[in-house]
């Protein structure tokens, strides 16, 4: 196989991995230097990331005494399910438990854990179905919700007398019987907005935004559902010009605690890495037209220090980009200065402190780019040709070890189509100039003719996550390398690497209706969560 077919495989997998095509559209003729592959929007079979990502190590929400809809504080609002093609038809809580339902009449049921969905067996979704169809909006002895003309109302079942909540449509009450939650058109954006059913504030609880260009919404909500506590999910539907192009699952967490300022650069960080710019844009002061880009991508991030100062605090971010199976990887330090406005830390200020850049312009040399000066670090010619079985071969995907000043990268074979291809991982020794080599794969599983398309280094340093997929078999795989003992391995199928938590990788699982998020801790099992 030569050059140009693994390049060709490269971008048909790459295909798999959906990213907003119009966006990547509009960014081309903003930065014609940022080149970009097309998309395949319509295919939704693999990544986005999601959005629960960084509950449980961000902070821990605590119950929220019963305060009004004003005071409540929006402590995160991201994706957390990717849903293949727009087949999802509604959500339901039940019981405290929130269910799915697929256009085809399947049902799932988001995991305890809050990654995932588990399918219901089809007898008991044919008994729930009725009971998801339409939510309970009374609250016995109280009073009752509904919705006429337009306008949200409820209506007191002791006194007899009825009051208009606000106007919008799709109410859902809150456990406790507190808080409405809804969708309310303004200026011809959709919003979620709660309000309290005593009727003494109401809040609006989403950035929608309009379509670049366009005076049309970027995203439609459907049927806002309350869970557990003071969460609240719903259906978001990405818009390019009146289609859909993409829907997730949203989950908006609440709580009277506000975030500390690395907390929400925790947070902003968590939206730029799963494309989430709504959420990320409101948690800044002036937000820009726009934050991502398709590549390079963030594949990691590291809150190095937080200084609290009077009026403004300063938190510190080493932030490293890569380009997916490329040999190229920035790492840059940032310095984020927030203040708080209407009682939440928002992002003033992002200014770059220092830039390092590791890269291949010919795929035969790589080059350390930093302070301004260029020097080259190895060749191709160096590596050990014995570990390598072909004849055509060049630098693929790096990853970077900064605290021990180590280059993981790929090499990627090339071969002749009645040949067997495959990939190896090396590693350099920036301190003493010595290359390594690791390990070569040429079939995982039932797969072989590999191709590497990313590598993410574990947080500890002790493993690689090798995001791989085959000639035959499009749908990316992850193979996790330990790096402290070369013989363990560890294999997720049908999965794509997203970021490490420690010793915990978390990961997309790819499903033909959805993607939902998962997690391993590596040391632990070598069996998915």
């Amino acid at each position: 196989m030569d050059e140009e077919k693994v390049e060709s495989l490269l971008h048909k997998a790459k295909d798999l991995i959906p990213v907003d095509d119009h966006l990547k559209k509009q960014l081309r003729k903003s930065f014609e230097s940022k080149k970009k592959k097309k998309i395949n929007s319509t295919i939704l079979y693999a990544i986005t990331l999601a959005a629960i990502l960084f509950l449980s190590f961000v902070f821990v929400s605590q119950p929220p005494k019963t305060v009004n809809a004003i005071e409540l504080l929006v402590t995160n609002a991201i994706s957390f399910i990717d849903v293949a093609n727009g087949d999802i038809q509604t959500i339901a809580n039940h019981e405290g438990r929130l269910y799915v339902t697929m256009k085809n009449q399947e049902v799932y049921t988001l995991n305890t854990s809050g990654l995932g969905l588990s399918k219901i067996a089809t007898k008991e979704a044919e008994n729930l179905k009725h009971l998801l169809e339409k939510e309970d909006l009374t609250i016995e002895g109280r009073f009752t919700i509904y919705e006429d003309k337009g306008n949200i109302l409820i209506k007191d079942l002791k006194k007899n007398e009825t009051t208009i909540v606000d106007k919008g449509h799709s109410p859902s009450i809150n456990r406790t019987g507190d808080y409405i939650a809804y969708i309310k058109e303004d200026n011809g954006m959709d919003q979620i907005w709660i309000a309290d059913t005593n009727l003494k504030t109401k809040k609006q609880l989403t950035t929608n935004l309009l379509q670049r260009d366009s005076t049309k919404p970027l995203y439609q909500y459907r049927t806002p559902v309350w869970g557990e506590e003071n969460a609240i999910y719903l259906i978001k539907e990405r818009m390019f010009d009146d289609e859909i192009e993409e829907t997730r699952l949203m989950q908006i967490e609440l709580s009277t605690e506000k975030l500390t300022s690395e907390q929400t650069v925790h947070q902003f960080m968590q939206a730029l890495m799963v494309r989430d710019d709504d959420y990320a844009k409101s948690l800044m002061v002036s937000p820009p037209d726009f934050l991502t880009v398709s590549n390079p991508r963030i594949s990691n991030y590291k809150i190095l220090s937080t200084t609290e100062g009077k009026h403004v605090d300063e938190v510190r971010v080493e932030i490293t980009r890569t380009d997916s199976h490329l040999p190229y990887l920035n790492n840059n330090l940032y310095t984020f200065k927030l203040n708080e406005v209407d009682g939440s830390y928002k992002i003033k200020e992002v200014t770059e402190d220092q830039s390092t850049t590791i890269s291949s312009v010919d795929m035969k040399t790589i080059q350390l780019i930093q302070n301004g000066e260029t020097r080259a670090l190895f060749t191709l010619d160096q590596l050990n040709k014995q570990e390598i079985k072909t004849s055509e071969y060049r630098f693929s995907s790096i990853a970077f070890d900064d605290d021990n000043n180590r280059i993981y990268f790929g090499i990627q074979e090339m071969a002749a189509e009645e040949s067997i291809f495959g990939v190896s991982i090396w590693v350099y020794d920036m301190r003493n100039n010595e290359l390594t080599f690791l390990k070569r794969m040429e079939q995982i599983q039932d797969d072989s003719n590999l191709v590497l398309e990313s590598m993410l280094v574990s947080t500890d340093q002790n493993y690689i996550a090798l995001n791989i997929f085959s000639e035959s078999n499009l749908i990316p795989s992850v193979y996790i390398l330990d790096l402290t003992n070369l013989q363990n391995e560890f294999y997720l199928d049908q999965s794509y690497a997203t970021y490490w938590r420690g010793e915990e990788l978390i990961y997309e699982s790819i499903n033909p209706l959805f993607t939902t998020l998962q997690s391993i801790k590596v040391n632990d099992s070598k069996t998915p969560k």
